[in-house]
């Protein structure tokens, strides 16, 4: 069964449904019929047909035309499906007969706990006896959560306009909109063990496909695939200039073209493997596993051996500019901070190779170091604690404890609240200040290997 729009897209001639698919809602939102194109929109079969002949992409941006003239219950059942869209695009894209249950998934009313009663007896707030006595329950009642009536029935129609066998959801069981997670970005073949932002706001990844892609995050879209490596794909790295610096298992540094995709610069040591690259605005590259290494970018030639390091690598501060872990830390004047196998920080001149300062107190090894515009370091380690540096008192300030599993990750947003990625496959946010963790994550099924903060205050996870 279908809607009586989808039946009247179907009569038309293919290449007038086509046209009617791709332009028309443009059309109803520049001639002022609102009420057209909210129908449309809120239409099982104008959105069955447009993903089909269109895609996910264009059906997603249709959303975008309405939203700023309509209010209220139109405007939130519209955030709620483009919403919904959105979060099942990676599924869509691929399958478009999975539209119907990924809607269900994700749109069901679904039930809250909701406190009625959170009154105390009167001997909890005597002081120092009363958190001995008996504590009065909290009483909560269950309460659903009803959807619009315009995505509820949306979901009507989508339940009956199967013909087939199908997987139909009769409870919500996949993330929905409004939640933390945006979207899901699907394309590598292996896991996703490296991630950084551009300065224009796209995303880069690392993958055990031996491979780097590029995506547009408002879109979802992938751009670009770069192709070289021989082997895993461990660290990523941008520059101002646009260029994008990946570092491989197979132990060789390539510079890629941030524009046309194409492979600039191979830098080949005598490192087993690369597991992590930071740039400095004068165009030095660090990287390397064991020993970690200083390369002229410009040149090509190599600058320094730091024979002491054997793990991830960040930039120190001399300005208000933002580290990142992993990946990269680009920061005029600065000096590097490397994180070992044995539990150790350094702090390393960038210009002499001196090792300046030394952090001891994780007791396994660094996987991930960032560092704060204010300068103080994070480090993530297998031990499944952060702990927070200060660089000029040299002391530890803070002890992050709350993951399960090791933190492989670690990234600071500009507020100069800190993001950890674990093994236990979420995602941490701390407030520095206080040492309090803020927020969990949770969504992947599998451990988080990177994170990444764009300027914007979106988190990138990679799996």
């Amino acid at each position: 069964m279908t809607t009586k729009l989808g039946v009247w897209l179907n009569q038309q001639l293919p290449e007038n449904c086509l046209h009617l698919l791709r332009h028309q809602p443009s059309y109803f939102a520049k001639g002022g019929e609102v009420g057209r194109l909210v129908a449309w929109l809120t239409d099982f079969g104008f959105l069955e047909q447009k993903l089909e002949a269109v895609g996910i992409t264009a059906l997603i941006e249709d959303y975008d035309l309405a939203l700023p003239l309509v209010a209220g219950e139109e405007q939130k059942s519209l955030k709620l499906i483009q919403g919904a869209l959105r979060l099942s695009s990676h599924v869509v894209a691929e399958y478009p007969s999975q539209l119907a249950g990924q809607l269900l998934g994700r749109l069901l009313p679904y039930d809250v706990m909701v406190v009625i009663d959170e009154s105390k007896y009167f001997w909890e707030y005597l002081p120092l006896v009363g958190k001995y006595l008996p504590h009065k329950p909290v009483k909560k009642v269950s309460q659903t959560v009803a959807r619009p009536r315009k995505v509820q029935y949306l979901l009507e129609v989508a339940k009956q306009g199967q013909g087939k066998p199908w997987f139909r959801p009769r409870f919500p069981c996949f993330d929905s909109p409004g939640g933390a997670l945006i979207r899901t970005l699907t394309g590598h073949s292996g896991g996703v063990h490296a991630v950084a932002v551009t300065p224009e706001g796209n995303v880069i990844s690392g993958s055990s496909d031996n491979t780097l892609k590029v995506w547009d995050l408002q879109t979802g879209t992938e751009l670009l695939t770069f192709k070289g490596h021989s082997h895993w794909v461990n660290a990523v790295a941008v520059t101002p200039e646009g260029k994008v610096i990946s570092g491989s298992y197979d132990g060789i540094l390539k510079v890629w073209d941030l524009q046309t995709g194409g492979e600039l610069l191979t830098l080949k040591g005598n490192t087993r493997t690369v597991s992590a690259i930071a740039v400095t605005s004068e165009g030095k590259v660090i990287y390397g596993y064991n020993p970690l290494k200083v390369w002229n970018l410009q040149t090509g030639t190599e600058l320094l051996t730091l024979i002491r390091h054997t793990g991830t690598v960040a930039v120190t501060p001399q300005s208000d500019q933002i580290c990142g872990s992993r990946a990269v830390a680009v920061i005029p004047e600065g000096n590097v901070i490397s994180g070992s196998d044995e539990g150790i920080l350094e702090v390393w001149n960038l210009q002499t190779g001196a090792s300046l300062l030394t952090f001891k107190g994780h007791s396994d090894w660094v996987n991930a170091v960032a560092v704060t515009p204010k300068g103080k370091v994070i480090s993530g380690s297998t031990d499944r604690t952060l702990k927070v540096w200060d660089l000029q008192t040299e002391k530890r300030l803070l002890t992050l404890k709350g993951h399960i599993g090791e933190v492989t990750a670690v990234a600071v947003t500009s507020e100069g609240k800190v993001v950890s990625g674990s093994l236990d496959k979420v995602l941490k946010v701390w407030n520095l200040q206080t040492g309090t963790e803020l927020l969990t994550f949770k969504g992947h099924s599998h451990w988080v290997n990177a994170v990444a903060v764009t300027s914007e205050g979106k988190v990138v996870s990679g799996v």
